[in-house]
């Protein structure tokens, strides 16, 4: 585990969580503004802006996969 620069804690090269995934998409559709939910979920705003684009393209929270092999 690593800690961002806003005391945020993630895993290097993993995806974020779905719950805050969920919260970042949550209170963007509650009306606040992409530079203030970094200060409430502790993610850094690039994170954020990826997150919120996805879900306004995709309609989902959820990461598409990366690519690599089949198990």
């Amino acid at each position: 585990m690593a800690r961002n620069s806003l005391g945020g804690f993630y895993d290097p090269g993993k995806p974020l969580p779905s719950n805050a995934r969920n919260e970042i998409v949550n209170l963007f559709n509650a009306g606040l503004g992409s530079s203030d939910i970094p200060w409430n979920t502790r993610v850094p705003k690039e994170a954020v802006h990826k997150i919120v684009g996805h879900y306004l393209v995709h309609a989902t929270t959820q990461p598409l996969s990366c690519g690599g092999k089949d198990p």
